[in-house]
């Protein structure tokens, strides 16, 4: 192989050749071969140029290799950003992922993922995590923060005392380090229970320790004076993962992480002809209480409460749905009140697993649930918890990179229902099919809003059950768009339940986004629409009048069996409200338990006054009803 001098050699005489070729081209084209003195080579015959010309195209090939060596050592690679996703503050248990770009020969950026993906081979981007510990931490342990001082007292009284004074190296067991004063005092009285353990552990120790010492003001402010030494503190990085993403343990509580990231580029031989590093501090490692008040499971109607664990009575079954607010909406300009840790998914989809999983339901019908999420999270957990399931996204183009799209998931657990047959109602296309010459109509009407529909049979031999998941349109300017697609809903299920066996159940769970109040409950739970209503006059393009609005199906809300609908399943900065029901039909199933909607105080606080937190981590709340089948006679 050609060394680096050789080639450099190569490179100048190759430079001079080129320069000698089109001179003599160049004179020999104007007849003007007579600058000796300047040229030394000017009178070579013919075939001397044609050597000559060969040498410098042999020259030029080999110096080629060098050059596009020289290319890559002079085109460097730099990581012009490091930074963490979503949030800088670590949490025990949740992924903290990293982003890193790298910029190639000071022009072209890459994201490292995508850089080693294209240039495979050519690139190698490595990370190194480390937890940054001080030397002597306060000894309080709920501080965490660096130690200033530390605290060596005397186990014995000092008068008896037949030992040099305890030092922290040489017997730490016996030494207390603290950040303040203010730490101190807090530990003083765990200090002194640990103190005359110690004494009284002492092999020598036949003298009597005084306690006295430890008790008084007077002699607190003495010793504090006589037994603390400044400490010299420093940081120390401890090795802790070496992938891209790092899930904080117990270790690092208190801690904050150190993020080492390398990018270096790879010649054709293998060989590590460029490196660049950036590294980032994160926030201190928490691990927040994310448990909140357990949501009491209410019978009715004698109001006795269920324990959710409680074994169903025979012909029972429980229904949950639930807007678990997908990664794609979380905007932190919308959610102000919520930390960003608790926003991000890494943290909320284990709280929101924590907390359907709970609820152990026999049906969940899921709204808002990203693809991606689903595939990689939500359904494998859900597998393992004995669940089975269908998906659906919604119709419409998705937010960016593939996956970034939401839908909805029915869920059922495989030991109770066994899946007959599933289908979607795609309202996308419900509107191209009846106002296909109407390009006004399809532009308002095509919000990309879907319903699941599933039928399950009872493993029990007890009939089946059709389940309906929806997620409706969510401007409340646009009744019509919301009213064009229950229409269609109620149309398709009257057509499909007419051609199944009779007497089968329905429910249908979802986040209709719409209030009591509304023409959307009117006509859910009434099967028509007064045409007096305020919000139906708000129809731009006539479609109203052109629907419906009616069916048969004799359905009633779960909750408002209590009288009311809740006071809210919504409580955001802007809006609190009902915008989730259970609906079912009556002549079919009884309700015979509600789980309880919480309280303000018990999903609220003054740091965190609306939803979602890090308690709650969505901005609906979850609602479940425990229903028994009507057994005809």
């Amino acid at each position: 192989m050609v060394s680096e001098r050789e080639l450099k050699n190569v490179i100048e005489r190759t430079e001079k050749n080129i320069g000698f070729s089109k001179k003599i081209a160049l004179d020999s084209e104007l007849g003007a071969c007579q600058t000796q003195e300047n040229y030394a080579t000017a009178e070579l015959n013919e075939e001397q140029l044609v050597d000559a010309q060969q040498t410098t195209e042999e020259i030029l090939v080999e110096s080629s290799t060098w050059r596009e060596m020289e290319a890559h050592l002079v085109e460097g690679i730099e990581i012009s950003h490091l930074v963490f996703l979503y949030t800088k503050v670590p949490v025990v248990n949740c992924d903290f992922i990293p982003f890193a770009v790298i910029r190639v020969g000071g022009s072209q950026s890459f994201p490292a993922e995508t850089l080693e993906n294209k240039f495979r081979g050519r690139y190698k981007v490595q990370y190194r995590w480390f937890r940054q510990c001080w030397k002597y931490e306060c000894s309080v342990p709920t501080c965490f923060q660096p130690a200033t001082f530390q605290f060596s007292p005397k186990l014995i009284d000092s008068s008896n005392w037949e030992e040099p004074d305890i030092n922290f190296e040489d017997s730490s067991e016996r030494c207390f380090s603290f950040c303040s004063k203010k730490c101190l005092q807090k530990f003083w009285q765990h200090l002194r229970s640990s103190l005359n353990y110690l004494s009284n552990m002492e092999s020598f120790c036949n003298k009597n320790y005084s306690d006295e010492r430890l008790q008084t003001k007077e002699l607190y402010d003495r010793f504090l004076m006589e037994d603390t030494i400044v400490l010299t503190n420093q940081i120390e990085n401890k090795p802790v993962g070496w992938l891209r993403k790092y899930i904080p343990t117990l270790e690092d509580l208190g801690h904050c992480l150190r993020l080492q990231c390398y990018c270096e580029r790879i010649s054709d031989e293998g060989l590590v002809i460029s490196v660049a590093s950036k590294s980032i501090d994160s926030n201190p490692v928490i691990k927040p209480n994310s448990v909140g008040r357990q949501r009491a499971f209410i019978s009715y109607p004698d109001g006795e409460f269920v324990s959710l664990k409680e074994s169903r009575k025979e012909h029972t079954f429980r229904v949950l749905t639930y807007n678990c607010l997908a990664e794609i909406y979380t905007s932190e300009s919308l959610y102000t009140n919520c930390p960003d840790w608790a926003l991000s998914w890494t943290y909320r989809r284990h709280n929101l697993l924590r907390e359907i999983l709970a609820y152990d339901a026999d049906i969940m019908c899921l709204q808002e649930i990203q693809a991606d999420h689903y595939e990689a999270h939500l359904k494998p957990a859900f597998i393992r918890n004995g669940y089975d399931g269908v998906y659906k996204v919604k119709s419409r183009e998705a937010m960016g990179q593939r996956g970034k799209m939401d839908g909805c998931a029915t869920l059922w657990k495989r030991d109770l229902f066994q899946l007959r047959e599933q289908f979607a109602i795609d309202f996308n296309s419900a509107a191209c099919m009846r106002y296909f010459s109407n390009p006004l109509a399809l532009n308002r009407l095509m919000k990309g809003n879907i319903a699941l529909v599933t039928i399950l049979d009872f493993l029990d031999g007890g009939g089946s059950l059709c389940i309906v998941n929806i997620h409706i349109y969510w401007d409340p300017e646009q009744t019509d768009v919301k009213l064009f697609q229950v229409n269609v809903l109620m149309e398709e299920l009257e057509a499909y339940l007419s051609q199944i066996e009779p007497y089968t159940p329905l429910i249908i769970g979802g986040d209709f986004n719409s209030t009591p109040d509304s023409t959307i409950y009117e006509l859910m739970s009434t099967g028509t629409v007064s045409g007096e209503r305020e919000d139906i006059q708000r129809d731009p393009l006539g479609l109203i009048a052109q629907m419906r609005l009616h069916h048969e199906l004799n359905l009633q809300s779960a909750y408002s069996v209590c009288g009311n609908e809740p006071k809210y399943t919504n409580y955001t900065d802007n809006f609190v409200g009902v915008l989730d029901y259970i609906w079912y039909t009556p002549l079919q199933l009884s309700v015979t338990a509600l789980l309880e909607v919480p309280s303000e105080a018990d999903i609220v606080s003054p740091t965190e006054p609306s939803l979602p937190n890090h308690f709650w981590s969505s901005d609906h709340i979850a609602l479940m009803t425990e229903f028994r089948r009507i057994i005809k006679e």
